[in-house]
Parts: C-alpha cells; structure tokens; sequence
C-alpha cells in the first residue's frame, strides 16, 4: 500500500482497500460506472450488490495520486468484488480500489458521483474544479464533494 494510498485511509477512517477484479461486460460502456454496475445489480439483484468508492490512481505524472469517485460490484456467492466497466481507451493505469459506501449512501440520479480528489506531490489535498484546475481541500469529507459537484456540475 502507498503512501498516499495510507494517507487517503487516515483522512477517511471508514474506508478499505478492497481487491477488485476487472470483469467489463459487453454492454457496458467507459466512464459510466454508476449505469454499468447497476444493470449488472438490476440484472442479477439475489447475486450482485452496489458498491461505491475510489480508484487510486498512482501514475498520473505531474497530477499526484489521484482518487476518482467509482463504482462497482459485489458478488454475495463468491464474495468477490467486480468491476463492470471497460477501461477509457488509451487508459494503461494500475488503479488500487478503496471502497467508501457514503458515497452511494449519498448519491442522488441527479449527482451519482462526488468530484474527484487527489494528494498532490508536496502531499496536499486538492479537489478538482475544473477541468485540470485543483484547489486546496481542507476536510476530505463526502458531504462538501458532493456539493462541489453539484454547484461544479
């Protein structure tokens, strides 16, 4: 586990890392991980469960580890967590996965996901305002993502 990764974990207590194997589906489409997992959950609702948290994605260059907002799937025979969505083409990152169920607990259909954040490289929390434009985030809490997201929205 990186640095980083252990720095997310202390700020944000009720999260885990979790193993989660990639298991795209043929339907599913990049980028749309709420929709995605769901058809597999509506599909399948005796075996599959929702679950939400972060990909942790180390090699972003110049960008510091950062943490998207994600969602996936468990299975309840194997008990196996499962990732539905293909990755973006071009898209060659290792991602750790850290499951934090508040961010389903607060999803809403209008603003299914928070926005991203990351650890930049002097160790600092920022949230992404804009596209490639991050601000300084003192309190890495679901709540106050989920309102950047919906006034960034």
């Amino acid at each position: 586990m990186t640095q980083a990764i252990q720095t997310f974990l202390r700020l944000r207590p009720s999260c885990k890392q979790v193993l989660v194997t990639a298991q795209a589906r043929l339907s599913a489409h990049a980028n749309r991980c709420f929709d995605n997992s769901m058809a597999v959950c509506l599909a399948n609702s005796q075996r599959y469960t929702l679950r939400s948290g972060w990909l942790a994605g180390e090699n972003m260059k110049h960008l510091g580890t950062v943490f998207i907002p994600h969602y996936w799937v468990f299975n309840e025979k194997t008990s196996r967590h499962l990732d539905p969505t293909p990755r973006a083409p071009g898209d060659s990152q290792a991602y750790d996965y850290l499951q934090d169920m508040d961010i389903l607990l607060q999803a809403t259909a209008e603003q299914p996901l928070p926005v991203p954040v990351r650890l930049n490289a002097l160790g600092d929390l920022e949230v992404l305002v804009r596209s490639d434009t991050w601000q300084a985030l003192q309190v890495l809490s679901t709540d106050i993502l989920f309102k950047l997201a919906q006034y960034l929205g």
